[in-house]
């Protein structure tokens, strides 16, 4: 048996929803439903438009702060996620696992077509043009 310790009970609540498949808070626009309220109020604000979080440097806006951290180092230049196999940082952790992939070989989304793999799910986009014409294909594998 997994067992799994929490240093707050309310993660211990959500953790326990997750797995009982209860999602208590639904979107009044679209019927989706989530396991915690902060996820819901991100989410209507894809529908509200709203943007509350603010760039000190640019006044750009974003409907969530993590989207603003990402942004701010734009201006500031932090790079916090480092490669251990050579000196490349990034600004956003999956940017530094796309590297990491490379570096590997690593190719965990394949063509529905063919047998070609790619490190990005945006990259296999891209190529299965080559077998439906255009831009209608959008359903991804990942190769376990």
């Amino acid at each position: 048996m997994f067992e799994k310790a929490f240093a707050e009970k309310g993660k211990l609540t959500i953790h326990e929803k997750y797995h009982s498949g209860e999602r208590s808070y639904k979107c009044t626009f679209c019927e989706k439903t989530f396991l915690e309220k902060r996820t819901l109020t991100v989410h209507t604000r894809t529908h509200t438009g709203e943007k509350p979080y603010k760039c000190n440097f640019c006044e750009k806006t974003f409907p969530e702060s993590s989207k603003l951290t990402i942004h701010n180092r734009s201006h500031t230049g932090e790079k916090t996620f480092k490669c251990n196999l050579c000196e490349k940082a990034f600004v956003i952790k999956s940017l530094l696992t796309v590297h990491k992939r490379s570096r590997n070989g690593e190719n965990p989304y394949k063509c529905d077509f063919c047998d070609r793999t790619f490190p990005r799910n945006d990259k296999l986009t891209v190529h299965k043009r080559i077998h439906t014409g255009g831009y209608h294909s959008n359903v991804i594998s990942v190769k376990m």
